[in-house]
């Protein structure tokens, strides 16, 4: 169970355009709830970003699931990179319980790289699984979906997994030095993702699950998703109408000051009377006028 989230330096952070993200770009705490976690915002508000710093420092972004590897290290520091892991550990802080985490995002089909040009070596038998299935992004997603569904009802749970390759302490001299940082990198990761709290309920990330779904799926899963989150912990970034007045869901927006969820409630309540509304380009001509006069300000300014 993942208990808080904060990031401490943004500057320091491994995602290189977090000072772009409006929301991100500050210190700011996130605190989460056993059952249903909603983070909601309207796009480009960071809400995938946030569960990606998430799953990349609980190393689930990769395989799915929690588990280190060669590559899953280097995506938070690259030989090349001004930030080492040091910083990067230091400039987030997770509270969690150090269980398994399972990711899951529809944008992403574990065991390929490079958008299916090649094949994930840590993950190859996914990757090859994932070129012999062919649909629909929204009949691939659901794939993903019905295979959490099994392993829920079979009450499988996965286990935390090291396949970086561990060196064992030792004396260290001029001709294995270079393995003394490697050491010391890995004992960082170790306690990082080790826990620090109380074991808690299991957690499942989505990010945007709902994407590429017709609505009576997205409404299907989102039943799923409450239904999940009765005896897990569910984090899921979304703006799906089927997310909001969800009465035990406890929402994270991530921009409160622009009333994003405000609007979106404003606008389902349309549906009810969207028959007789008034067929007219008054309302979108206003628009364009009020942005028309925004741009002129700030070119003005």
């Amino acid at each position: 169970m993942i208990h808080s989230f904060e990031i401490k330096d943004p500057a320091k952070s491994h995602i290189k355009y977090l000072d772009k993200v409006g929301s991100l770009s500050t210190p700011r705490t996130f605190t989460f709830k056993p059952g249903l976690n909603i983070i909601f915002g309207k796009n480009g508000a960071g809400k995938s970003t946030l569960l990606t710093m998430i799953s990349d420092l609980l190393h689930c972004n990769q395989g799915g699931y929690s588990c280190v590897t060669q590559e899953s290290i280097r995506s938070l520091g690259r030989v090349f990179d001004k930030n080492t892991i040091k910083d990067v550990l230091e400039a987030a802080d997770i509270k969690h319980d150090g269980q398994c985490v399972r990711y899951i995002n529809p944008r992403r089909k574990v065991g390929l790289v490079g958008d299916g040009a090649g094949f994930d070596d840590d993950f190859f038998t996914q990757g090859v699984s994932a070129c012999m299935t062919k649909g629909s992004s929204g009949e691939l997603t659901m794939n993903q979906i019905n295979k959490l569904i099994f392993e829920v009802s079979e009450t499988i749970v996965p286990e935390k997994e090291w396949k970086a390759g561990k060196i064992k302490e030792q004396e260290w001299n001029d001709k294995n030095k270079w393995q003394k940082s490697d050491y010391e990198r890995q004992v960082l990761i170790e306690n990082y993702i080790s826990g620090n709290s109380e074991k808690g309920q299991l957690t499942v990330i989505f990010d945007e699950i709902d994407l590429s779904l017709d609505i009576p799926l997205q409404l299907a899963v989102w039943r799923f998703i409450r239904a999940l989150s009765t005896d897990h912990q569910v984090i899921v970034a979304s703006h799906s109408l089927f997310s909001l007045n969800i009465p035990e869901a406890n929402y994270i927006e991530l921009n409160p000051e622009l009333k994003y969820m405000e609007q979106c409630q404003k606008a389902v309540t349309c549906l009810a009377g969207w028959a007789a509304e008034k067929n007219t380009m008054e309302p979108i001509y206003a628009n364009v006028a009020r942005v028309k006069e925004k741009l002129k300000k700030e070119k003005n300014e």
